[in-house]
């Protein structure tokens, strides 16, 4: 099964499909109901920028690498 942040982004934020691995008949499926809903994909694909954009906040993320730098230089 999918672990970690693709599972949650996937799950829980309505951002995609899961299917187990191996189960190409279940790959299958999903990639049927994608190319047989343009709206399912269009909120799929907007849940999912939505995400990400929560989690990869450019401030966010400049704070975090101001920090390891600052311990980097704090350490020498």
């Amino acid at each position: 099964a999918i672990d970690g942040p693709i599972r949650q982004l996937v799950e829980q934020a309505g951002a995609g499909l899961a299917v187990p691995p191996g189960d190409a008949q279940a790959m299958a499926r999903a990639v049927t109901r994608l190319a047989d809903d343009p709206e399912l994909r269009r909120q799929m694909g907007q849940q999912g920028r939505e995400c990400v954009k929560g989690a990869f906040d450019r401030r966010q993320l400049a704070e975090q690498m101001e920090a390891v730098f600052a311990e980097l230089v704090g350490t020498r």
